[in-house]
Parts: C-alpha cells; sequence; structure tokens
C-alpha cells in the first residue's frame, strides 16, 4: 500500500469513527431528555418550599449597575506605574532555573 492510500484509509476511517461517536453521543443526549424532561416555566412549586433568591426590586437593581459601573470606571483609570518592568522581574524559580541550564549548555550567551 502506497502511502497516499495509506493516509486515504487512515482519514476515511477517522472520520468514520467520527461520525459514529457523535451520532452515539446525539443518541445519548435524547435518551438523557426523554428521562430527565425540562420544566416548565408555567410549572408552581410545592407551596411548603420557600423561594430560592429574594424578589429585588428594579431600583434596587439599576443602583446596583450604577455602583459597578463607578467601580469599573474608577479601576479603568488608574495608572499602574511600572507595570511592564514587573514582566522582566520577578520571574519565578522555575524561569531561574531554566535559565541557569540553558546558560549552562552554551545555548544562550551573556553579553
Amino acid at each position: 500500500m502506497n502511502p497516499i492510500q495509506q493516509g486515504l484509509y487512515v482519514s476515511v476511517v477517522g472520520l468514520l469513527v467520527l461520525f459514529a461517536v457523535s451520532a452515539i453521543f446525539y443518541l445519548v443526549l435524547i435518551g438523557m431528555q426523554k428521562l430527565f424532561p425540562v420544566k416548565e416555566e408555567g410549572e408552581e412549586k410545592p407551596a411548603d418550599q420557600a423561594p430560592a433568591a429574594p424578589v429585588t426590586k428594579s431600583s434596587d437593581d439599576k443602583a446596583i449597575v450604577a455602583v459597578i459601573a463607578a467601580a469599573l470606571s474608577s479601576s479603568q483609570t488608574q495608572m499602574i506605574p511600572g507595570l511592564g518592568d514587573s514582566l522582566q522581574y520577578h520571574r519565578g524559580a522555575w524561569w531561574s532555573a531554566r535559565l541557569q541550564a540553558a546558560q549552562k549548555n552554551n545555548s544562550i550567551k551573556r553579553k
């Protein structure tokens, strides 16, 4: 078998396996949907069960959004001096060990 035929054979087998696994996965998803149907939004909870989250007013939501927007605006306008310098210095132990090993092997020469 020449390399082109072998490559085509491997490609066809790979595609067939891919589609077979995809079909099996799709069937499993359908089976899971049959076993665990989605609850409709109109269905009510039992009366003895309390609501999960407190109900908030729209004015509370607007206040929360305003506070978050102000905090983001404030944090984005602050300049952090020397941010790029911190990328060059204070590297971890892994970086130092790899650099020393490379210098020892003369693959990186210091100037």
